[in-house]
């Protein structure tokens, strides 16, 4: 059934801040965080929507923050994400305030990263300036990490939401729903925080260890989600939880380190559902460890495999997790890519960054990938404290050698929560003074190696991203005319069809 227009009333307005649309990019999957929320409460009976303003309804030049063609762009485009996000008077900011008039919530969730904390403080200014009365809760990893730093500075937000959410949101929703900004009750309920004349953090909340118990995310609760096209729906989680201790990642800090995996059949229910509603095709899998569990990989396969009409998928994985079978039943199944994080090409700076595989190991990777006729993506990292321009050149040169179908280069950003953070600060390799809008892979502030003079940096970014816009044109070029029909589907389905100028743009980089 083909969903129609949902502007209306509602007693929740979920937002996910933008971010990459100030970059003059544009997050095309629906924000899992907010429509994880809205599906809980809908099950509860409370009525939500979910306003995603890092989706711009007009095709941009690159598409989640990612273009693959001229790698560039992204660092050159976050001048101006800087110079917009210090602007209360760009028009962005006012669309939050037109929304509220359509949905008239009695209360906001605001999502945050730490790198979008900025843009969601300024919605939040806009709110409170206009609806002071207005109960604004901000949610995701950034409050889970920096309680104390978001409460002792601000007034913005009148609640935190620490943690995974889905077992306090409806306690704490319907209070605020029924009581507004009144907190006499809100000490009862577990896993948030507020200001009460000093910081209070309640009792943390139980994590829902059954992930299938954990209904859908509410894409259909999307605000104009009959505008949005099938590439929206694309993004499917099924697993929560990372036993590695790889020290740039943050991800722990919200869903611990003990791992839990949605079955496989609920993963292709939720596939068959999401096609049958938006006519998706094409699914990406967003898990960093989708190979963790190899026989509920074998059953997935087998399930979806049997499935009409067929689907697609790509994934993201370990690189010492896959072996013959696994992928031979993946390409059965309609796998078309699996990303690996490669990051680095130096054994020592392997160690350091505790990633917990071998070099070795990325090559046998691509290899197998490659004999069975699906296609690799490749993340790299630049720019960890001990690397020189030898470690970053046998980077370049180990991605270049196990050649990736599309090789993804990151500026090593030393995010909140990680131990990277802490060792960068205990080495002075954080200016104190930096932005939270600077933790950012494109932002051009990053890099934290002690090694290079910082006059040099932004030369030898530049000639790295270069590297890797030559890498990803030559393979794509030749791609394009090996799947013809594939590339017209997933442009298609992005919505770039009905801008012949982005087309040209697109076609002009990588000819």
């Amino acid at each position: 059934m083909k969903p129609t227009n949902n502007r209306r009333q509602a007693d929740v307005l979920l937002i996910h801040p933008p971010w990459f649309r100030l970059q003059g990019s544009n997050l095309i999957p629906f924000p899992a965080g907010p429509c994880h929320i809205a599906a809980v409460l809908e099950k509860a009976g409370i009525s939500s929507l979910v306003w995603n303003g890092d989706y711009d309804f007009q095709p941009v030049m690159s598409m989640g923050g990612t273009n693959l063609i001229n790698t560039r762009e992204l660092v050159q485009a976050h001048t101006h994400y800087l110079t917009v996000l210090e602007n209360l008077q760009h028009p962005i900011w006012s669309e939050v305030l037109s929304i509220i008039q359509i949905v008239q919530p009695k209360a906001i969730g605001i999502s945050s990263y730490t790198a979008s904390y900025k843009s969601a403080c300024n919605l939040a200014r806009v709110i409170k300036r206009a609806y002071p009365q207005l109960p604004v809760v901000l949610g995701g990893i950034h409050p889970t990490i920096a309680v104390d730093e978001i409460l002792s500075a601000t007034r913005l937000f009148d609640v935190l939401a620490l943690g995974e959410s889905e077992k306090n949101v409806v306690s704490l929703f319907s209070y605020l729903i029924e009581h507004g900004l009144r907190q006499e009750g809100l000490a009862s309920i577990k896993g948030i925080a507020y200001w009460a004349d000093q910081i209070v953090k309640t009792e943390p909340a139980e994590i829902e260890p059954t992930l299938d118990n954990i209904p859908f995310p509410a894409r259909h609760l999307m605000i104009d989600v009959d505008q949005m096209p099938p590439a929206a729906h694309q993004a499917i989680y099924g697993f929560r939880g990372c036993p590695y201790q790889c020290i740039f990642c943050a991800s722990f800090n919200l869903f611990g380190r003990k791992p839990r995996l949605r079955s496989a059949a609920s993963i292709v229910r939720e596939m068959r559902q999401v096609h049958r509603q938006f006519g998706t095709k094409y699914f990406y899998i967003c898990d960093d460890l989708f190979l963790y569990d190899r026989q509920r990989v074998l059953e997935f396969c087998r399930l979806l495999g049997s499935a009409r009409p067929r689907l697609y998928f790509s994934l993201q994985t370990r690189g010492e997790m896959m072996d013959s079978e696994l992928l031979a039943s993946l390409k059965k199944a309609g796998c078309q890519h699996i990303a690996v994080g490669v990051e680095v090409g130096d054994e020592e700076i392997r160690k350091k960054i505790k990633k917990g595989n071998t070099v070795e190991q990325m090559r046998k990777a691509s290899t197998m990938i490659r004999a069975h006729g699906l296609r690799m993506s490749g993340f790299f990292m630049f720019g960890f404290p001990w690397e020189t321009k030898e470690h970053m050149t046998k980077t370049l040169d180990l991605m270049e050698e196990i050649d990736p179908f599309i090789a993804f280069p990151y500026i090593v950003t030393p995010a909140y929560g990680t131990e990277l953070n802490k060792i960068a600060q205990q080495m002075e390799l954080i200016p104190h003074h930096l932005d939270l809008s600077s933790f950012s892979h494109t932002s051009p502030k990053m890099g934290l190696t002690q090694n290079i003079p910082e006059e040099e940096k932004e030369q030898l970014i530049d000639h790295i991203l270069q590297r890797f816009s030559r890498h990803n044109k030559r393979n794509l070029r030749f791609d394009f005319f090996r799947r013809p029909l594939f590339y017209f589907y997933f442009v298609r389905d992005s919505g770039i069809l009905k801008s012949p100028r982005t087309i040209f743009h697109y076609l002009k980089n990588l000819f």
